[in-house]
């Protein structure tokens, strides 16, 4: 029930093509699922937010386990974004990053949502731990990352075996989407490696 409503609203936005915006995607396509996952969106201390008053740079949605650790990091893409750009990572040199002396930070070199957030997860991973599971989607294409293998050579492009793409019109993707985000990290390694004996 819950997959046959979603995706019709994701086909009710495709028909309305460019009239979703990054917000519009993350409140009307990304929280309906996290709650379906089991979490309480209307609570703060389970679903922050990036606040549009902050000065630095923030995940889109952190959502917090109930041990109140980081078990998921989300970066949101309007549905028709060109910053999303999943379906050309082995051709192109997603992800790629470049080190600014000056600021003192990892900067996205391409301006993509890919290299996006592996600055993020680079910048500012005293807010992570090893088992928090980065994620890049535009509601309908949902991209888990490994942390560990994510955050490595920056320098060079992001590959498809640091992640598992999995698409929201495809029930069983989308269950397996539902179990990630409940079940965390185990999960997402367990897929990634029937990934690679595929």
């Amino acid at each position: 029930m819950y997959f046959r409503e979603t995706l019709r609203k994701i086909q009710d936005y495709e028909k309305s093509r460019g009239k979703i915006s990054e917000i519009d995607t993350q409140v009307l396509l990304v929280e309906p699922v996290l709650c379906l996952a089991g979490y309480n969106i209307y609570d703060p201390f389970v679903v922050k937010r990036a606040s549009c008053a902050s000065s630095s740079r923030e995940f889109d949605v952190e959502v917090y386990n109930k041990e109140g650790e980081l078990a998921l990091v989300i970066e949101v893409k309007a549905l028709f974004s060109g910053e999303f750009n999943i379906d050309d990572i082995d051709k192109e040199e997603a992800g790629i990053l470049s080190f600014n002396y000056e600021k003192g930070k990892w900067e996205n070199e391409n301006g993509d949502g890919v290299g996006q957030l592996r600055a993020y997860c680079i910048n500012w991973c005293c807010k992570l731990n090893e088992f928090s599971i980065p994620i890049l989607t535009n509601g309908k294409k949902w991209v888990f990352f490994d942390l560990k293998e994510f955050r490595k050579y920056p320098r060079r492009p992001v590959s498809s075996n640091m992640c598992l793409v999995l698409c929201i019109e495809n029930e069983e993707d989308f269950q397996k989407i539902i179990d990630i985000l409940k079940s965390g990290y185990k999960k997402l390694q367990k897929f990634l490696k029937n990934k690679g004996q595929q």
